[in-house]
This record gives C-alpha cells, structure tokens and sequence, in this order.
C-alpha cells in the first residue's frame, strides 16, 4: 500500500514536471509556451485572446476608407481633368464646348472622343506597369519580413493577407466582411464627394485627394504592425536588398508551373487564364464606359460619377444577394455559381450595347445582381488545386495577373471603341459579351472532371 502511495507521487511529481509553465501577464490572460502551436496560431497577431471583440482589433479599415474615398475623389476629378486638357488645350476649343454648356457639333465631339481614347490607353499601361511589377515581386517577400512595405509601396494590396496574419481564427470571418464593407463605404463616399466637387474646384478635389493619400501614409507607417505568420527578424539594408533579388519571383513562378498530382497544373493554368478573361471585359469596361457615356448620352463627369455610383452600390448588393439565392439557398456548386454569373454578365454586355438611352443604361447593370460571387468562386476553383503552403504565392501571382490585365484590356479596349464609335457606340460591350463565353467553357469543362476534389 505504502509502495503504490509513492508510485503514485511520483507520477504526480513527474507529470508537474513535464507540464509547461503557463505565464500570467497582468492582463490576467494566460499565455501558453510556443510547444502549444494551435492557440498560438490563434492569438498570434497581438490581438490578445480569441474571445476579444473584432471591433478592437480594427487598424487598418478605417485607412482603407480613407484611401479609397481620396481614390475616387481622384478618379472622377482625373476623368474631369482629362477631357478639359483634351478639349481645351489639346484642340483648342472653348470651355462652353468642353463643358457640355452648348450643343457640341459632330466634328468637335468625334475630335475629343478620338483625343481622350489614346489618352486613356497610354496612362492605363502607364498607371499599372509599376504596380505590376512590384506586386509579382514583393508578394513572397513580404511572407518573410511582414505586410506594412507591400502596403505602403502598392496601395491597397496584400490587406487580405495582412489580415489573415494578425487576426484570431474565430473572428477572421467577421473581419472579412468588415474589410468588403469598408471597400463600399470608401467608394461610396468618393464618388459622392468627387460628384459633388466636380462642378465646383477641380484643384480642390485633388488636393483633398493628395492630403487623404498622406494621411493614410503616415497611418500606415507609424500605427500598422508589421508582421507575417513566418516573419523574418533582419536588418532594414538585408532587407531593401532582398526585395530587388529574384528568387522571390522564381518562388512564385515555380507554384504555378510545376507538376502536380493528377495534372493539377493543367488545371490550375485553365483556371488563371480564365481568372484573367475575366478581368478583361471588367477593366476593359471601365477604360471607356466614361467616353461613351459623354457621347451617347451627353453625360459630365457628375452625371458618370452618380452612374459610377449607382452601379457601385448594385455591385455591394450583388455580392450578399448572389451568395445567400446562388450558394446558402440553392446551394450550387463553383462552376455552376460561374456559370450564372457570366451569362449574367453577359445579358448586362448586350443590354448595354444596344442602349439608346440614360434610362437603358441604368437598367442595363441590373442582371449582374447575381453575379456577385463570380471572382470568389473563380478563386476557391483555384485554391483547391493548390497546397495549402502554396496559396501566399499564388495569390501574389494572381495579384500580379490583376495588375497586368488592364495594361492588355485599355490598348485592345481603346482600339475597338476608336474604331467604331462612329458607327456603333457599344461595338466593345459586345466584345465584352464575347469574352465572358470563354470562362462558361472552363466551369463546364470542371463539372465534367472527376476525381480533382471539384
């Protein structure tokens, strides 16, 4: 009886001595030693606990509305700009023509429209080339040494993966949708300013602009924590000299183009080629929507920017609406949600090339309600034929695919509408209509596959 007795504390004695000290901050939560990976996966973000409210963990939301209302601001002041250098200086002509404040004569119009194309396909290659470049290049960089320099260098990028990195497991939905929201909310409200200043001091909608730009700078460099889940500790000259090196570029080319169980690659370049068709009707879209609305229904930059608006918030709306009618109550499958996403898109294309008039062109977006979860259902094909370690560097990839798609879409996009404004205002809608055939092509030729995990 004695012997069993002290069998047993000494097994009690050794237990205590294999469990881990567990320290106790003054904060009265319990820090469990890094043998303990899973919590650690979970708290890691100096967020404190999972149980904190995701309101508290709030950084970098309120930076991304600023930024996006200064880029809106920007944008519809640029478009504004633009056509007055065009107009003005240019060719020459007076600001009642420029301004839409008398009747322009066919001449003078086809003048500016054939001006504002080429303008509007150099400064888009322009615009994106940089960013292009350094997106494919700091993706995999930013996995060793943290988010803030990707963020600051290329505004709005990598903010997914920043949050992923500092946010608790349980509240990383949440935050998610935070973040979409505050995409809206950011857009919302630089149309809305940027519509309203238009008619009032282009200089003053650029330097509210430029002062929002610094002050999320200065946000982002003074209060973002800079981290990765595998972030490297090494000295800012190591630093600036890995980012010029190559190997990070390699490391993301090498994920998509190696070999892969069951010719996953295949299926994988299938995909990223259909990720950029996609992309192409949107940007291409965008590059020009502006002319054909000045020439076919007389619009200023107001009027476009409350049209920009309009379809802003049917985009917001689309993308709960698709997910609750398409995903949660019919319950359908990636390829079939792209399916009905691109037929959608593709009944909006031909409405909108056959519009003759404002009333038209506002009913036209109404049929890509549901086709809100075209890219997230596009991107979870994608992320399915990959590892888990591999998705940091696809999704740079894919980041850089996005970069590099509007430098292809605004020449081809420019050079159609160039060509047939005269004749046919909406010859690149039906372009547009065309190209979103393709990816119907992909997801059938997915639901046919078996054996991929689709």
């Amino acid at each position: 009886m004695v012997r069993k007795s002290i069998r047993a504390g000494r097994s009690r004695s050794q237990a205590k001595e294999r469990t881990p000290p567990v320290d106790i901050p003054e904060s009265g939560v319990p820090r469990i030693p890094a043998t303990s990976s899973d919590w650690d996966d979970d708290i890691r973000g100096g967020s404190g606990a999972p149980n904190t409210s995701v309101w508290k963990i709030l950084d970098i939301e309120p930076l991304l509305v600023i930024h996006l209302t200064a880029a809106m601001i920007g944008y519809v002041g640029t478009q504004n700009l633009l056509v007055l250098k065009a107009c003005k200086v240019d060719l020459g002509l007076d600001d009642e023509v420029c301004l839409s404040r008398r009747p322009k004569t066919m001449e003078e119009e086809q003048s500016i429209q054939k001006l504002m194309s080429s303008i509007v396909m150099w400064r888009t290659i322009l615009s994106n080339f940089l960013p292009m470049i350094l997106v494919a290049q700091i993706g995999a960089w930013s996995d060793k040494y943290g988010r803030k320099l990707p963020i600051l260098l290329v505004a709005g990028t990598f903010i997914l993966n920043y949050i992923g990195d500092v946010t608790p497991r349980d509240k990383l939905s949440a935050r998610i949708s935070i973040n979409g929201s505050s995409y809206f909310l950011g857009i919302l409200m630089g149309l809305t300013v940027g519509g309203y200043l238009t008619e009032k001091s282009s200089p003053l909608m650029f330097i509210l602009a430029g002062s929002l730009e610094i002050l999320v700078f200065l946000g982002i460099l003074l209060f973002l924590k800079s981290r990765s889940r595998s972030m490297t500790e090494a000295s800012t000259g190591r630093k600036i000299v890995d980012l010029f090196s190559p190997q990070y570029l390699m490391t993301s080319f090498y994920s998509v183009f190696r070999d892969r169980p069951k010719n996953r690659q295949k299926i994988l370049w299938v995909l990223l080629a259909t990720h950029v068709i996609t992309l192409l009707p949107l940007a291409g879209d965008s590059s020009v929507d502006f002319l054909q609305a000045r020439f076919r229904y007389d619009w200023v930059a107001a009027a476009f920017s409350s049209f920009t608006l309009y379809k802003t918030v049917l985009g917001f709306i689309g993308k709960f609406l698709s997910y609750v009618v398409l995903t949660e109550f019919l319950q359908l499958s990636e390829p079939v949600v792209g399916i009905i996403s691109c037929m959608c898109l593709i009944l909006s294309s031909v409405i909108q090339a056959f519009s003759r008039s404002s009333t038209m062109a506002y009913i036209a977006p109404i049929p890509t309600l549901l086709s809100g979860s075209l890219m997230s259902a596009l991107r979870t094909l994608i992320f399915k034929t990959v590892d888990e370690t591999e998705t940091g560097k696809i999704n740079s990839f894919i980041a850089s695919l996005e970069s590099m798609t509007p430098i292809i879409a605004a020449p081809i996009y420019a050079t159609v509408y160039y060509k047939s404004f005269e004749t046919f205002t909406g010859c690149y809608n039906l372009l547009s209509a065309t190209l979103m055939t393709l990816p119907i092509g992909t997801y059938i030729w997915i639901l046919n596959k078996q054996g991929y995990g689709f």
